[in-house]
């Protein structure tokens, strides 16, 4: 289609563009932390396939929710086979809604058997949210109580907490019901860079298109990073 000089000349002029716009639009920005919650005491709340975990929390800036950190550990043998994580909108009351605003499968080897920070990153969905709105973390999983009736996996947490902006609800198989005193780990990161123009946003797609077809395609991978600590707050009354 192209000779070879004048391929590597719409090519570096495409790349030139592109690195251009994505200083506009925001693509190597950095986040800022908005919400979050430290444990302090030894617990957690156990995650199994008896029992779904739930932390709200309200958006304290306008923008698009990049990451979420969760301070979780699992069990240490056998090791579980992992677990969903999800984002949901809630319902008037402040409870989990069954709408899923993005998710992703976590495997256990990227989980501690300390309790640490995992982060999740969710800028492939783009969910755009504004100062006020509540959202659920949720975590989930197929993996039931482990040899010696250990728990795959603990949401580290105090009992009572302090965070005033959410709180936690479980799940037994009858619907989400309210825990009122506890708190679990995790911290909240925003992008508040403006959102680019659609014009833009269309000049970078039809450059990334074209390279394509030049044989600069490339597949990006999401990966699971662990970053953070691990304890055992009694179970919630049944």
């Amino acid at each position: 289609m192209f000779g070879g000089a004048t391929a590597m000349k719409i090519s570096t002029l495409l790349l030139g563009c592109m690195f251009g716009l994505s200083s506009r639009v925001g693509f190597l920005t950095a986040s800022t932390l908005d919400q979050q919650y430290a444990p302090t005491q030894r617990g957690g709340l156990p995650i199994d396939l008896t029992q779904t975990v739930v932390q709200t929390f309200e958006v304290g800036l306008s923008g698009v929710l990049d990451r979420i950190d969760m301070e979780i550990a699992r069990s240490i043998v056998p090791a579980p086979e992992g677990l969903t994580f999800e984002v949901r909108s809630t319902l008037p009351d402040g409870s989990p809604a069954s709408s899923v605003l993005a998710g992703i499968f976590i495997l256990a080897e990227s989980v501690s058997t300390s309790f640490q920070f995992i982060s999740v990153d969710l800028k492939p969905f783009g969910l755009k949210v504004r100062e006020g709105d509540v959202l659920a973390m949720v975590l989930r999983t197929d993996d039931g109580l482990r040899e010696g009736g250990y728990d795959p996996f603990v949401w580290h947490g105090d009992a009572p907490g302090d965070y005033s902006r959410g709180t936690v609800y479980i799940d037994r198989g009858t619907g989400f019901g309210l825990l009122s005193g506890y708190d679990l780990g995790f911290r909240t990161y925003i992008d508040t860079t403006a959102i680019p123009e659609p014009s833009s946003l269309a000049l970078l797609f039809s450059g990334a298109v074209l390279m394509h077809g030049m044989g600069y395609g490339r597949k990006f991978i999401i990966s699971q990073r662990k970053l953070l600590p691990r304890s055992s707050i009694p179970p919630p009354p049944v």
